[in-house]
């Protein structure tokens, strides 16, 4: 949806019709996940996608007519080997796509929705796609402290609140059913943040690929002449100031949590070690340290004389990055950040070709506890 936001917004504030559709339920293989969008513009353009392109064109014939005639529309691809109309399905499985009008009367809701999303609010979007007809497509907004649209959807609010309050907290998409109707809960944590600390080699090369991968990258220096904005262009923040202080800043403010990644590439043992001690106390995704090894064990004899656990530098990916064999800036910047999606998906780090079983994203443990159907 981020991707698409500034398109469809730019549509709906023209008042013309647009369509959007999105992947609400799989099962078996889907090259994309649950929550991926397409949208069609009154032009015929289309941005997003939502299988890889196998049925991108049938869901692009599909979003013209709803966009044409208003009707939301709830429509399976499943890949039955028997139907020789049936839409080519190579990765197999059933993708269940919910194609939905955009516009004002349709959508009221999508300005504050995009209001959120581009402040970094959590906010999360419950609709109704499988019920009677009056009630397909109606939904609600719904935000820590508050929600909009409670009214049309009395019967399951509370029940609606409180899941799309739980998938919120852990920025998972779900099928919620209630009261003889079924919801999409789309939610929208804010984007999980990696912090960089030091401007050392390949740390420019990081930003870019961190706000590639969807992640709210800062850059943080003590050093004025290196801190700055013309030389990080792929960071949306960069901090002059010490590693540690501002790693304990974020802290208490509630903006470094389970979900984020910190990567160390100060390549000096006064300000790694203050700053690893602050991180190594938070709950974070991932914690990565630049150097060799003859520094790796330099930093940990230091932290463990610091009074750090010596259990607790287990966390601690160091050095950073997967064995790749790279040497420049942008490889080195791969290999980081493939290490970082491997322990945050629960990767093995493996080639696919020795690697039995699914090949797409793993749920991890704790999230799936949190995202069963009540």
């Amino acid at each position: 949806m981020r991707e698409i936001l500034d398109d469809l917004l730019g549509w709906w504030r023209d008042g013309e019709a647009a369509a959007l559709a999105t992947v609400v339920r799989t099962s078996g293989g889907s090259p994309r996940p649950v929550g991926a969008t397409m949208a069609v513009g009154p032009d015929a353009s289309v941005v997003g996608g939502i299988s890889g392109g196998c049925v991108d064109a049938a869901v692009y014939d599909l979003a013209r007519e709803v966009a044409a005639d208003g009707r939301p529309r709830l429509r399976t691809f499943d890949a039955d080997p028997g139907d020789v109309f049936a839409v080519s399905r190579p990765c197999g499985g059933r993708l269940d796509v919910f194609v939905e009008p955009v516009g004002g009367a349709s959508y009221p809701e999508l300005p504050l929705l995009a209001a959120a999303i581009t402040q970094r609010l959590p906010v999360a979007v419950a609709t109704c796609v499988d019920a009677p007809p009056e009630r397909i497509g109606k939904r609600l907004l719904v935000t820590q402290d508050d929600v909009i649209g409670a009214r049309v959807l009395a019967g399951t609010g509370a029940l609606l609140v409180r899941r799309a309050r739980e998938l919120l907290r852990t920025d998972t998409s779900a099928m919620v059913a209630g009261d003889g109707c079924e919801f999409f809960v789309a939610s929208w944590a804010p984007c999980p943040r990696l912090v960089v600390l030091g401007s050392a080699h390949g740390a420019a090369a990081l930003a870019e690929l961190g706000r590639f991968l969807g992640r709210h990258v800062v850059v943080c220096d003590p050093r004025p002449l290196f801190a700055t904005a013309k030389r990080f262009p792929g960071a949306h923040e960069v901090v002059v100031g010490w590693p540690d202080e501002y790693l304990r800043a974020e802290a208490v403010a509630g903006r470094l949590g389970v979900r984020d990644a910190v990567c160390v590439l100060t390549h000096e043992a006064r300000t790694a070690v203050p700053a690893l001690k602050v991180a190594l106390s938070l709950p974070l995704a991932y914690l990565g340290v630049m150097g060799s090894r003859r520094s790796q064990e330099h930093l940990r004899r230091e932290l463990v004389a610091e009074g750090v656990d010596p259990a607790a530098l287990a966390r601690i990916a160091g050095p950073i990055g997967l064995d790749l064999g790279g040497t420049d800036s942008a490889e080195i910047a791969v290999s980081i950040g493939a290490e970082l999606i491997a322990a945050v998906r629960g990767g093995t780090a493996r080639p696919l070709s020795e690697v039995r079983g699914a090949i797409h994203a793993r749920t991890e443990p704790f999230l799936e506890a949190l995202t069963k159907r009540v």
